[in-house]
């Protein structure tokens, strides 16, 4: 989910940098002129930055993710639910233009954190066949 979340980001990068947007035109000595402006192009330097937090965010929340089974990690959550919330309050304000296309990244981001397993996991750690846990329940697994 995460890396599905990455090619939706790269993609709003893109789209802001190679996709037409807006249309303009203007009449001077009576010969109109039409052009064609991509998002980055018709506002600037603050268009990019909006549309790259998505990319960055999805970085942290992978980073996090693959350093969350470790013991020393403890950074590992709270950095990737920071990203989502900074990613969350982008796509709030900038729901007017490309925040509505940011929603489908916060989701599978959201998604993958509360679904991967993290460190001392029942589901990244089975239980060995034959070994008895300490608390007599033979080896199984919490709710088996």
């Amino acid at each position: 989910m995460t890396a599905a979340a990455g090619i939706w980001s790269l993609g709003l990068v893109l789209a802001a940098l190679l996709i037409p947007a807006y249309n303009g035109d203007s009449t001077s000595d009576g010969v109109a002129t039409l052009s064609e402006q991509t998002l980055v192009q018709n506002r600037g330097l603050l268009a990019l930055v909006l549309v790259v937090v998505p990319l960055i965010a999805c970085g942290v929340v992978a980073a996090a993710m693959v350093y969350r089974r470790r013991q020393d990690a403890r950074w590992a959550v709270p950095a990737a639910w920071t990203a989502i919330g900074v990613l969350v309050l982008v796509a709030l304000l900038a729901i007017t233009s490309v925040g509505a296309f940011m929603v489908p990244v916060v989701v599978l981001l959201v998604l993958s954190v509360r679904l991967a397993p993290g460190w001392g996991d029942v589901r990244a750690q089975p239980a060995r066949r034959g070994a008895e846990a300490a608390d007599g329940s033979g080896g199984l697994a919490a709710g088996s």
